[in-house]
């Protein structure tokens, strides 16, 4: 069992859905990626050691004609806060630093939006704020 992950579902290209991160069940943050094509029945992993550190309570999104995820922030296994963004531009096979957050956070909210910004807000430590993160190609 895992908590503190992330989950995301392909809106474009066939529904497929991902799985990054979180923490496994002795607690320690993971840095995988999963994929399930059949609504998550069965998992099949893409990367097992991703390139981003290991991390919990962190956010993910995927753009809207679903060719690049990101994931930003989290808890690190030393429960820092990150203010790393990740993407993906291979449905979560590799991974490379894109940009960092305002500020580093975990338990954050994000979304793309339709100019294709991903905005963020909230996480710990707290912000009122909303932060866009203007990192989508």
């Amino acid at each position: 069992a895992r908590h503190a992950h992330s989950l995301l579902a392909e809106r474009a290209t066939g529904g497929a859905l991902y799985i990054i991160a979180g923490s496994g069940p002795d607690g320690i943050p993971l840095q995988d990626v999963w994929r399930s094509a059949d609504g998550g029945s069965t998992w099949q992993p893409q990367n097992l050691t991703a390139a981003f550190p290991a991390r919990s309570y962190h956010a993910s999104v995927i753009s809207p004609d679903d060719t690049a995820m990101y994931l930003l922030g989290g808890l690190d296994s030393s429960q820092n806060a990150l203010g790393d963004v990740w993407v993906s531009m291979d449905r979560g096979k590799t991974w490379s630093q894109r940009a960092s957050l305002p500020s580093a956070r975990y338990g954050l909210g994000a979304i793309v939006d339709t100019f294709g910004s991903i905005l963020v807000l909230g996480g710990v430590p707290f912000s009122p704020t909303v932060n866009a993160a203007a990192c989508l190609a």
